[in-house]
């Protein structure tokens, strides 16, 4: 069973609150504690997501500088064999 953490006196202002009735609607949540845990969930997911892509373009980035390299190195042997 999860432990319930309290969080006392959370200040919703009318623009926090218009947008917990939106992810209540969009999501038919029935009450705003479940849809500060849905919006809290999809940040999290979404800076997962951000964090993950991120380390895919250095991925990206480094494999296409390597294939560079060799690509490199391919046209200067072939260079030299066409000087043979």
């Amino acid at each position: 069973m999860k432990t319930h953490l309290r969080t006392d006196a959370v200040k919703v202002f009318q623009e926090d609150d218009d947008l917990l009735q939106l992810v209540m609607k969009s999501e038919g949540l029935k009450n705003k504690s479940q849809a500060w845990r849905r919006a809290l969930k999809s940040y999290k997911d979404f800076h997962q997501a951000n964090t993950e892509l991120a380390a895919l373009k250095q991925s990206i980035d480094a494999q296409q500088q390597l294939l560079s390299d060799l690509y490199f190195k391919v046209d200067l042997l072939a260079k030299e064999k066409g000087h043979d």
